[in-house]
């Protein structure tokens, strides 16, 4: 089987547990004013819990808490960004589209959720609309460097390898500790037959992140290329002693093995 590259996308989806927006209540009578501190109040023990339930990756019940936040305070643009970021890890991308245009109505001005709709939209293959979404994430903090990340992902899917590059590149100014970027900017460059580019930014992710089987397979395969197999089966077996269950890995060692 030929694996097709893999790019990753940058950690758009963690920054919606990163904390919550504030209150921003506005007291229109003393009544409405402490009803309204008590339903936040609610939806943020409501929140707390889906927390630790999506660290626990339990994301149907981290859903069903962000729901019962919902409920207690439909104003609160946070718990639909949360539940989207659930909804995302269980593959149900039209209901967490749905949550972040209910996000983005309440509080447009935050590019988070903007990033984290286009990486939904990405993930139905609707790149133009992602990177609609991107471009807005962008303008609204320029200093993003996910954003451009994720869109340097959208471009390279509709085969525009020079506007990925240059996201790549500027995703890395930003961040140069992204080893998500430095991979994703390593399959580019593995696609164009730059094998020791490729393998340059391959070896940037590794050091940033020792645990990273992409880049360890994506660096195996680009010394494969390069006919030197003594150090393409030292990549995959990295990889898979960091992922046993990588298959990609695996499937590259055992094809390379029978050429030996």
């Amino acid at each position: 089987m030929r694996w097709s590259r893999q790019f990753t996308l940058g950690a758009a989806l963690a920054l919606c547990l990163a904390g919550c927006a504030s209150t921003g209540l506005e007291p229109g009578g003393a009544q409405a004013a402490h009803a309204a501190r008590q339903a936040r109040r609610a939806a943020l023990g409501a929140v707390k819990r889906g927390d630790v339930w999506f660290e626990r990756k339990d994301y149907e019940s981290a859903v069903a808490s962000y729901g019962e936040a919902i409920r207690f305070d439909p104003s609160w643009a946070e718990s639909y960004a949360k539940r989207a970021s659930a909804r995302q890890r269980l593959q149900d991308l039209d209901g967490a589209i749905a949550d972040l245009d209910e996000a983005i109505d309440l509080d447009p001005t935050n590019g988070v959720y903007f990033n984290n709709r286009g990486v939904a939209w990405h993930h139905k293959h609707e790149e133009d609309r992602a990177i609609a979404d991107y471009d807005e994430a962008i303008r609204l903090n320029p200093a993003d460097a996910a954003a451009y990340d994720n869109r340097g992902n959208a471009w390279h899917a509709k085969g525009d390898d020079r506007n990925a590059l240059a996201d790549y590149d500027a995703s890395l100014r930003l961040n140069p500790d992204s080893g998500k970027a430095y991979n994703n900017r390593g399959n580019i460059w593995y696609e164009q037959g730059a094998m020791d580019r490729a393998i340059a930014d391959y070896s940037e992710a590794i050091r940033l992140n020792p645990h990273d089987a992409i880049a360890y397979t994506g660096r195996g395969e680009a010394w494969q290329e390069k006919g030197d197999a003594a150090r393409a089966i030292a990549d995959y077996k990295a990889a898979l002693r960091v992922d046993p269950g990588y298959m990609r890995a695996r499937e590259a060692l055992e094809s390379l093995h029978g050429t030996l």
